[in-house]
């Protein structure tokens, strides 16, 4: 790895960061990732209510203030070599405004405390999403955007379908853009630098009450890699997609789809990634491939990126 986003420190809507809640401080990640040349972020935010309080801080010029403030500190205070704004995600106009002046703030305060910190953000991968950040702006003041691209389907999908495809299929109810192709174009679209974009890959996926790939879905649960395994030691039966280059998984009584990444996929998209020049990879999240002592998944993405002349970005979450 390169980087290592240490997730997820909360905030409240006056700026101040939530520390106590669902944090635990690990001192021992920082100084063992150093000693082995590995930076160590921390990511700010996450799902649930971190969307909720950033969009209220960000739009209070003294919460704003406060944040950026406390943010720098606990940089500092930490050893952290920098920060990852997980916004999800800016959902207006003017959160759009505010989320880039908060990166505005941010990128200044970085720069004082120590120029050699990290500043980026992940965010959304559909376009509904994206709409609302303003890429020509913000790609200035940050390193790098993780784009999110996983959770095309899941358990809130009507239909089964693909965490997270490659390319599209003729039988997905969504459209062929619906896949990590369709979001990097998008993003590409909209003047972010190759460079500067970075794939996410999951390390996880979903079980699907489906009967077959794009039919009818009732509920799901999420999975890790060393879920489906287990799965396929029960008689779960493994299918490759031609089209969106990435396996499902059928159980005996063809009842339930689980869809998730496997080496051969995680393979794929690396290799995407090189063939089209990003910046590289994300994860969500490390030890999730975990199975029988080894990380198949993280050892190809080691592999394939971490080369001379390969991408400059891997960054994973713990």
């Amino acid at each position: 790895m390169t980087h290592i986003a240490h997730a997820f420190v909360w905030l409240s809507a006056n700026g101040t960061l939530d520390v106590t809640s669902d944090w635990s401080f690990y001192p021992e990640l920082v100084k063992e990732a150093h000693a082995h040349g590995v930076k160590v972020v921390v990511s700010i935010g996450g799902g649930g209510r971190g969307a909720t309080n950033f969009a209220t801080m960000a739009n209070d010029v003294v919460a704003r203030s406060n944040f950026v403030q406390q943010l720098t500190a606990f940089c500092m205070s930490n050893n952290y070599d920098g920060a990852d704004i997980d916004w999800e995600s800016p959902a207006n106009v003017n959160d759009m405004a505010n989320f880039t002046a908060l990166l505005k703030e941010l990128h200044a305060s970085f720069q004082t405390a120590n120029p050699r910190w990290t500043l980026s953000a992940v965010i959304r991968s559909r376009p509904w999403a994206g709409r609302w950040l303003d890429i020509d702006h913000i790609k200035e003041l940050l390193d790098w955007v993780g784009v999110m691209t996983y959770d095309y389907h899941g358990p809130w999908t009507g239909h089964s379908g693909f965490n997270a495809p490659l390319y599209g299929a003729d039988g997905d109810p969504c459209g062929m853009s619906n896949c990590v192709d369709g979001s990097v174009r998008y993003y590409l679209s909209r003047n972010l630098p190759k460079d500067k974009l970075l794939v996410g890959l999951p390390f996880y996926g979903y079980q699907l009450w489906s009967g077959k790939l794009y039919a009818t879905n009732s509920a799901g649960v999420e999975l890790t890699y060393a879920d489906a395994m287990q799965r396929i030691s029960n008689g779960w039966t493994r299918v490759w997609d031609n089209s969106s280059l990435v396996p499902y998984l059928v159980n005996p009584d063809h009842t339930l789809v689980a869809t998730y990444d496997d080496p051969m996929s995680i393979s794929n998209k690396c290799e995407y990634v090189v063939t089209n020049g990003l910046g590289g990879v994300i994860i969500w999240a490390l030890g999730q491939d975990l199975y029988a002592g080894e990380t198949p998944l993280l050892d190809v993405v080691g592999s394939s990126l971490l080369t001379p002349g390969g991408p400059r970005q891997h960054r994973a979450h713990p």
